[in-house]
């Protein structure tokens, strides 16, 4: 029965991770069109197109971007998971990259919130933190994942040890 539940639950994982990676690609175009419209907007001559709409198209595209790359790396992570291939290579190098992934999306929504403000010196030192320290929640979670690679590799290890005495 444990078997069964665990084999289902993979599946079911890796349904959501290929749902969720087509949900992402639909979003990454409506980024693209927003940022169309607004160099379309831009070159018919309307003066001083939304920046509010510049600025929530290029973040569309960036979540949209990464979240597709990080999806697809759990899409194939579920892939070796339903192979029962739980410590291998590739493994330790799928749940690597969704962690370094979400480092760099942490590090450009930092990059565009930024340069969203025309002078950062009209921020308060709280209002900047702030904007700093919430975007920072990927980042976290990006480091969480790499210390579960870490495990991964390390069970990697344990089993090709395990495998070379027997």
């Amino acid at each position: 029965m444990k078997k069964i539940f665990d084999q289902f639950t993979i599946s079911f994982l890796g349904i959501v991770a290929d749902v969720m990676f087509y949900l992402f690609s639909g979003w990454l175009l409506i980024g693209v069109v927003m940022i169309l419209y607004l160099f379309f907007l831009n070159f018919t001559g309307v003066s001083n197109p939304p920046i509010r709409f510049l600025n929530t198209g290029v973040m569309s595209f960036l979540y949209a971007s990464f979240g597709i790359f990080i999806f697809y790396q759990l899409k194939l992570f579920m892939k070796n998971m339903s192979r029962k291939n739980y410590f291998s290579r590739d493994t330790v190098l799928r749940v690597r990259l969704v962690g370094f992934g979400l480092i760099a999306l942490s590090i450009a929504e930092i990059v565009v919130n930024i340069s969203y403000f025309p002078k950062l010196s009209s921020l308060a030192f709280g209002d900047l933190m702030r904007l700093l320290l919430f975007n920072l929640k990927f980042a976290i979670v990006g480091l969480i994942v790499l210390g579960i690679s870490n495990a991964f590799c390390y069970g990697k290890s344990l089993q090709e040890e395990n495998s070379l005495t027997i």
